[in-house]
């Protein structure tokens, strides 16, 4: 006999893609089942703890409509504001480019 998940919407992965899609979903009512393959959610620490302020967000997608609920990150959560981005190549190249945004404590974010 195969044991069988009964959920509404299934998350692979708990990272902040996952946990703010399974959120909504939540939110709406649904009944959400995570899958994650470590056993501490947001340990160790990993790359993505940069989240785009909420003008780069509009530039990149201007059609967006409810961007200041979506990506609304409570402000115990910023660790430092970004003003610029520093990109160095494996040859060594600097890639200076303008951008805002902030940092977010991940581990709790998560």
């Amino acid at each position: 006999m195969t044991d069988r998940l009964k959920t509404d919407v299934l998350v692979v992965g708990s990272g902040p893609a996952g946990s703010t899609a399974a959120r909504y979903a939540a939110e709406k009512g649904a009944q959400v089942t995570f899958i994650e393959r470590r056993s501490n959610v947001g340990i160790p620490v990993r790359c993505g703890e940069l989240i785009p302020s909420i003008d780069e967000i509009k530039g990149m997608f201007p059609n967006l409509t409810d961007e200041g609920t979506l990506f609304d990150t409570p402000s115990d959560l910023r660790l430092r504001s970004i003003e610029g981005i520093k990109l160095v190549n494996p040859k060594g190249k600097v890639s200076i480019l303008d951008f805002t945004g902030y940092t977010t404590d991940r581990d709790r974010f998560d």
